[in-house]
Parts: structure tokens; C-alpha cells; sequence
């Protein structure tokens, strides 16, 4: 359906009953007879959108799997859903998929009079082969009025969660202390396009922060030899149907020498944009990363992001949590699995540190959440996260008021760049979102030629209903906005070390100022204000507006933190 003309975007918004204040009356594309919301039964069903019990139906927002999914995997014991409502909803979840947690956050800007969103991360207990499922969401208002969403999928016949080595790399324990030297003299600096009018003053401030920021990469001494794969296992594609196309990288330290005594956690790397950790290549910082840690002793899992790697066709779920937060778990739970992993994976149950750092670092939070949530029998001493986009949807708002000339210059428009952050929503945020969520929206109707088209400028800052879905998908896809169902995730006892530097350019430290007041009241949060932070990051952020140079800079300063904290 060619949606790129107002006209055509307004005809679909009147095809999307109810959109009236106090109510949204939307009607599912499956399972409406066994709701009762035919319009056309005579069995008494009310035709506004109610069902028989007077509850009213309301869309889902999002759902993994989607909403009629016929080939879910049954070996897979996890599913979320999500949808819009009020901020004093009290709900219910039952079916078959009916233990885990609600995560509510707030909602706005959107054309409804909805004001919040509730996320359900829910546990699958026994999933048949070839079998018919449905999750049950019921809610009610202080005022008495009660709403549903329902979730209706099938199943194929269940995959084992085995991994299948594609590619290997061995590294010698000599070799595995000059990586990072060698990764930072061959690849860092260079990838940096720092301007050649500014080169000598920037590439002396990029010396500085290696000098001190990078000690303890630069001085690994390793313990062991080091075995990287590239695997494949058996996951979920982005509607949530079977897959074993995604990769991942899986490194080990080689314990045939002898005086190897297994470490008390698995460590995940969420890696960060164009980045793809099971290439196995020593230009990849987070493969070198990663085989740093691996010969200190630690089994490290690094997977790829739907879009990278062996689904490399297809477009990146960059910075959509529920996505990847799914087939990172997938992945840990395939190599748990594995009994080749077993003499170097540690405690029981497994103890899982999570580290990431950008668009990893926004993994990190939502594959935290998924752990939590979904009570799945691992525990997460720490998550270390830097500069992630937590308040997403703030992050692409700033983005369509720069190109709309409506910066009013607060921290998420202020630094935007046409060359940099406005290809962040255009090319890497809304080809995911719109291919795998936002059903209704085609991409070339708001990226043309690289930019933002007027059309959907003017919509998504205004009240245009088309939007909605979008804004309420960039929304869930944030952290700061949590405002109920944090306390349920406290058991886990999670600490998290958050850093930012306030000389990003690319992604504004409001992000995890925000995302500190959040978790604060429900964890030990430590905000490393001091990391990131030197007359090296200023005289960059001085020198010059390349967005990306002091983001990338830090990144490997954390990296650093953290293999110093667990060497």
C-alpha cells in the first residue's frame, strides 16, 4: 500500500477504529471471533470494540513472536509483548505464557490519550511441537473500565540449541599480548577520519588517551593461548519465526597447558555500530577485546545483531532491545548448553557479566532486562555499559528537529550533524524499525536520498496519527522512561557501571544521566564521571565537530576499565 502522500496516510488512520478520547478501539488481525468482536455477530458482542466480558480490545504495539506467527520455535521458553494504556492500568497476564514481569514505562507525544506503555516479558513453560498458543494481557482502570490484548502464535518443531563452528582462529598466549598494540597502531587511529588540517593537533590528544587510557589492553599479559569461532544456533528471525542463521562469536582460553582454574563468570560483549565480532578479525576491536579477555581465562560470547554477520542481507535491528536482547540470550543459552564449553564456563548456575558500549551498550540494558525478566536461571553480577542511546526516542526527536530547524538547543539536538547523527535515524534506526515493527510505515516515504522526507519531519514532531506506532516503538526501546516494574528485577542484585563522556558528540551524555536517576533507586549504580574525561577528550571536542572521534575514543577506555577490573 503506497503511503507516501497525506491523503493516503489519513485514509489509514481512519481504517484504525476508535481513535477517540478515553479509549482505543483497535481490532486484531487474528483470533476476533474467539474474542467475541465480530461486529457482525448476533451473539450480543458490542460493535465499539468491546469484547463480551466489556472489556475493550487494544492493539499490541509490538510482540516477539508477532502477532499469528506459525513456525516459533518451541524450544525457545521465552516470548514479550507489548501495548499502549494508562499509567493506572493494574494487569494481569495468563495463558501459556503467563510467568514473568510487567516493565512500564511513560508515553507521549502521541496522538491517543494513552500516557504509558507496558512491556510483558513472559516465560513459555513446556511449548508443544506443531501447537496452537495465546497470551492473555487483562487490565483495569481506577475507574473500573477494563481493557485486553491478546497474543495469538504456533509452533514448528522444536530445534536443538546446538552450535555449529563455522570458522576458527587459535592464538598463541605470546601472540595474545601484542593485539591490542597492534590493533591500535594498524586500525584504531586510522578509523578515527580525523581532518588532515587538524591532524597534528588531534592525532597528539588521540596519542594522550592512549597513553593513559589504554594501559591495562596495552599490557595484557595473557595466561593462556586463545581459541575464537565464528558459530551459528538456533534463534529467532525479527517476527519471531525459527532461524539458525545468526552468528556470534564464541572465545576460550586454551586450557591444554595446564593451571587453569575456570572464572566465576561468562562474559557477553554487545558490540558496538558497524561493528561484527564473528568475523575474526584482528581490525575488529571487539574480537581483539574479546580474545583479551578469553586469555585471562573467561569464556566470552559476542553475538551478532540480526543484520550482521550471516544475516548480513537483511536490515540491522539496530537499537530494537526486544530483538536483540532475545538472540543474545539464545546464544548464552546454546553455549550453556554445549558440553565442549563446560571446563572453562565457570559457576553454577552461570553468572553472566554484560559489557557493552554504544549501541552495545543499549543491548546490554535490554539483555539485562530480558535475564531478569524472564527469571531464566542466570544471575548478572554487573552489567558495564557506556554512552548508549537510552533515551532513544529523545535521541531520534532531536534528530527530525535539526532537519526541521527547531533545535532549540538542549542536549539531543544540539550537536546534531547532517554528516553524522542525522544517517543514525535515516540509515541505521528506521530500516529496522520500520521493516520488522512499524507495519504501517514504508521507508521510502520518510528517507529520501539519504534525508528525512518533509512529509514525515512535519508528522512525527505534530499530532499525525501514522506515527504513532513509531514513536510508541522508539519509546520502548528506551531505558529512561521506566517507571514501574523495576523493583521486580531487584532480586537479581545487578551493580552497574555506567560511564559517558561529556565530550560526545554523537551521543549526548543526558542519556545516562538519565538512565542514573532510573536505576539508582533499585541498584547500586556507579556513574564514572571521571573516565572519558581528560584535557585529551576537551582538546578534541575543541578541535574539531567530528561527532564520532571522542565517542570512539572512550569506548576503549571503558573496554580498558573493564579488563582491569577483571584481570
Amino acid at each position: 500500500m503506497d503511503t507516501s502522500s497525506s491523503a493516503t496516510r489519513a485514509a489509514i488512520a481512519a481504517l484504525r477504529p476508535g481513535r477517540r478520547p478515553g479509549r482505543l478501539l483497535l481490532i486484531f488481525s487474528l483470533g476476533l471471533a474467539a474474542c467475541g468482536n465480530s461486529s457482525d455477530d448476533d451473539d450480543g458482542a458490542a460493535s465499539d470494540g468491546s469484547s463480551d466480558s466489556g472489556a475493550t480490545a487494544v492493539e499490541l504495539l509490538d510482540a516477539l513472536p508477532a502477532d499469528g506467527t506459525t513456525l516459533f520455535d518451541p524450544g525457545i521458553p521465552d516470548i514479550t509483548l507489548s501495548h499502549l494504556g494508562y499509567a493506572d492500568f493494574s494487569v494481569a497476564v495468563s495463558g501459556d505464557c503467563a510467568e514473568g514481569t510487567t516493565v512500564e514505562r511513560t508515553l507521549v507525544e502521541v496522538s491517543t490519550d494513552f500516557d504509558a506503555l507496558f512491556e510483558h516479558d513472559q516465560v513459555c513453560d513446556g511449548l508443544r511441537d506443531n501447537g496452537a498458543f495465546e497470551t492473555l494481557v487483562e487490565a483495569t482502570r481506577d475507574d473500573g473500565d477494563r481493557y485486553s490484548a491478546r497474543l495469538d502464535f504456533s509452533t514448528t518443531i522444536a530445534t536443538a540449541p546446538e552450535l555449529q563452528v563455522q570458522d576458527s582462529v587459535t592464538t598463541p598466549r605470546d601472540s595474545a599480548g601484542e593485539m591490542f598494540r597492534t590493533f591500535l597502531e594498524d586500525s584504531l587511529i586510522g578509523s578515527l577520519e580525523i581532518p588532515d588540517a587538524l591532524a597534528s593537533l588531534i592525532e597528539g590528544a588521540v596519542e594522550a588517551v592512549a597513553e593513559s587510557a589504554y594501559a591495562e589492553l596495552l599490557d595484557a599479559d595473557p595466561l593462556f593461548g586463545v581459541s575464537a569461532q565464528r558459530v551459528t544456533y538456533a534463534s529467532r528471525r525479527p517476527d519471531g519465526s525459527a532461524s539458525q542463521e545468526l552468528t556470534g562469536l564464541v572465545a576460550f582460553p586454551d586450557t591444554t597447558a595446564g593451571g587453569f582454574t575456570p572464572r566465576d563468570s561468562i562474559i557477553v560483549l554487545s558490540h558496538s555500530t558497524a561493528v561484527t565480532p564473528s568475523d575474526l578479525d584482528p581490525g575488529n576491536g571487539w574480537y581483539v577485546v574479546a580474545s583479551l579477555f578469553a586469555a585471562r581465562g573467561y569464556l566470552v560470547i559476542a553475538p551478532d545483531n540480526w543484520g550482521r554477520g550471516g544475516t548480513d542481507t537483511e536490515p540491522e535491528t539496530f537499537l530494537m532491545a526486544t530483538r536483540t536482547a532475545a538472540n543474545s540470550l539464545d546464544l548464552i543459552r546454546a553455549v550453556l548448553a554445549d558440553p565442549a564449553y563446560t571446563p572453562v564456563r565457570g559457576s553454577d548456575p552461570p553468572r553472566v557479566t554484560l559489557v557493552g558500549y554504544s549501541q552495545g551498550g543499549h543491548t546490554a540494558l535490554a539483555l539485562w532486562q530480558a535475564i531478569a525478566a524472564q527469571e531464566s536461571g542466570l544471575e548478572v553480577p554487573a552489567v558495564h555499559a557506556g554512552a548508549g542511546p537510552y533515551n532513544l526516542y529523545a535521541m531520534a526527536r532531536g534528530v527530525v528537529q535539526h532537519v526541521n530547524g527547531s533545535c532549540n538547543g538542549d542536549a539531543y539536538c544540539r550537536f546534531v550533524t547532517d554528516q553524522a547523527t542525522v544517517p543514525f535515524l535515516s540509515e541505521r534506526v528506521l530500516p529496522g524499525y520500520v521493516a520488522y515493527a512499524a507495519e504501517n510505515l514504508l521507508l521510502g516515504d520518510l528517507v529520501e536520498e539519504g534525508t528525512l522526507t518533509p512529509s514525515f519531519v512535519e508528522g512525527f514532531l505534530g499530532a499525525d496519527p501514522a506515527f504513532d506506532d513509531l514513536k510508541g516503538l522508539l519509546q520502548q526501546g528506551s531505558f529512561t522512561n521506566i517507571t514501574g516494574g523495576l523493583e521486580a528485577l531487584g532480586g537479581a542484585g545487578t551493580r552497574f557501571t555506567l560511564i559517558h563522556s561529556p565530550f560526545d558528540r554523537l551521543v549526548p551524555i543526558a542519556n545516562t544521566e538519565e538512565l542514573v536517576s532510573v536505576l539508582e533507586p533499585h541498584f547500586p549504580v556507579e556513574f564514572r564521571t571521571e573516565t572519558c574525561n581528560s584535557a585529551a577528550y576537551e582538546a578534541v571536542f575543541d578541535a574539531t565537530d567530528r561527532v564520532g572521534i571522542s565517542h570512539t575514543l572512550c569506548g576503549f577506555e571503558m573496554l580498558n576499565d573493564v579488563y582491569a577490573e577483571m584481570r
